[in-house]
């Protein structure tokens, strides 16, 4: 069973590597280029994308740590997206600027795949704290003072409750990051 799971996990990052960097280019693309057509593209390809990785994860919760958690940050992803084309244009720039987090999930799937390159690990490091400590927070903070200039969209309040959770993810991921490179360093310690 543990092979079992260990060659599904891969299988499910070879997906990821495939899929993440048209996901990222996406997302980049309608920062950049916000139009009708780029909001179409982005809502198709991260939908997709998104759709896809629900999917896989409802037929083999055991490929990845915590499948409920990643169901429902897809699940509030896939009605994000759905709601997109009818909110106003200022928010959809920061939806798509807080989706390039998603170049620190491909690193981490990266990192874990080619196992010990310090290069990879900083990189990793490096892009958790730009876009999940930084960029995460920024959008948070527009999408809130938008709500402000834009008050009668409730789906302006649902983005901005995703940023939320999406943001406490972060703190609670990093939390755990933490903690894991802080037993790191203790088992590396006792070992001298």
């Amino acid at each position: 069973m543990a092979k079992e799971n260990y060659l599904l996990s891969r299988q499910h990052d070879y997906f990821n590597l495939s899929f993440l960097p048209l996901v990222i280019f996406t997302n980049i693309y309608l920062v950049q280029n916000l139009n009708s057509m780029s909001i179409w593209y982005y809502c198709v390809v991260f939908g997709s994308y998104m759709i896809s990785d629900i999917t896989w994860i409802y037929f083999y919760p055991h490929s990845v740590a915590s499948p409920n958690i990643i169901s429902l940050h897809h699940g509030l992803c896939i009605i994000g997206i759905l709601t997109l084309p009818c909110v106003d244009i200022s928010f959809i720039r920061w939806v798509a600027l807080g989706g390039l987090t998603e170049v620190n999930t491909f690193l981490l799937i990266v990192k874990r795949s080619l196992r010990h390159h310090m290069f990879l690990e900083i990189a990793f490091l490096i892009s958790w704290c730009v876009f999940r400590l930084i960029i995460a927070p920024l959008v948070f903070v527009n999408l809130f003072w938008l709500l402000f200039y834009f008050p009668n969209n409730i789906l302006h309040y649902f983005i901005f409750i995703e940023a939320l959770f999406f943001n406490l993810l972060n703190i609670k991921w990093t939390h755990d990051l933490i903690k894991k490179y802080k037993q790191k360093k203790d088992n590396e310690y006792h070992r001298l």
